[in-house]
């Protein structure tokens, strides 16, 4: 039985709740649900990449997500380490998917996480968009809405890193001959998030003399 709680509301980038409060697995299930049925409205055979930050349980729910969608036919590419937002736009039009789900609460306080949906351009879902999958969430609330018939096919999940495409694609567009002739000493700061791994390998890369601070995982 899908959690009964506060209705669902997307903003300009997503719904954001609190942490066993309104975001549960409960509710991101009933999320899930209600994208993969957009989503197949668009087209039946469809595939979502599913992304994560490093927030408390991001993982967890990551792993959720995505076995819903597969449980709603949805193949999924599940990233298997945290990932920026802008590589999971980037990943989303390299992989010619329909969308995208990231599990980030972005600036927020660390007892938020939240549920970022992107369409096939790599975009956060317009608002036309986001008002289809809440009036989807509702009607699986209150029952309406068809469940999952028997022999329908399961969608397959597939373990998926999209950074080494990214860094290779990055570096069709930056200049990175000219940062290695600076011979720069650069110091970089993920802020515990996850751009650890991206910026500072570039730079790396690039022959830059690196100083990584704060790029272990703290969920607070």
């Amino acid at each position: 039985m899908e959690a009964m709680t506060n209705p669902i509301r997307f903003g300009t980038s997503g719904w954001r709740a609190i942490l066993a409060e309104d975001f549960t697995l409960e509710n991101v299930r009933v999320v899930m649900r209600a994208i993969a049925r957009y989503v197949k409205r668009q087209r039946e055979e469809a595939t979502l990449i599913v992304g994560y930050d490093t927030r408390f349980l991001a993982e967890t729910f990551a792993r959720e997500s995505a076995r819903v969608l597969a449980e709603e036919g949805v193949d999924v590419l599940l990233c298997a380490e945290p990932v920026p937002t802008p590589v999971l736009a980037y990943a989303i039009v390299a992989e010619r998917t329909q969308g995208g789900v990231n599990i980030t609460a972005s600036h927020n306080p660390p007892e938020y996480q939240g549920i970022k949906f992107s369409t096939a351009d790599g975009a956060p879902a317009l608002p036309e968009v986001t008002r289809e999958i809440e009036q989807e969430v509702e009607r699986i609330r209150r029952g309406e809405s068809p469940g999952i018939l028997p022999g329908k096919r399961r969608g397959v999940i597939r373990a998926y890193d999209p950074r080494e495409d990214y860094l290779r694609d990055l570096a069709t567009k930056v200049d990175f001959q000219t940062i290695a002739r600076a011979r720069l000493r650069v110091a970089v700061d993920p802020l515990w998030g996850t751009a650890r791994g991206y910026l500072d390998r570039a730079l790396q890369e690039a022959g830059c003399d690196v100083h990584l601070l704060h790029a272990h995982r703290d969920v607070l």
